[in-house]
């Protein structure tokens, strides 16, 4: 369920998961920030509006 999730998130979403929480050890704020093009006080925000997809899709495919 974890990866049919992921895979509806959008591209950019995927990845900064995938970066945060995947790969070990997990990436630094700023190589996040650099790789995704983003401000480094942007991914604050955007992992929590992508974790709140991420919630959303999980509990459409049933699971609690």
């Amino acid at each position: 369920m974890l990866r049919e999730a992921i895979a509806v998130l959008t591209p950019q979403c995927r990845r900064l998961v995938e970066m945060l929480f995947f790969e070990s050890p997990s990436r630094p704020y700023a190589e996040v920030a650099a790789e995704l093009g983003l401000a480094l006080g942007s991914i604050g925000f955007t992992r929590q509006k992508c974790m709140e997809r991420l919630r959303r899709q999980l509990e459409e495919l049933g699971f609690y």
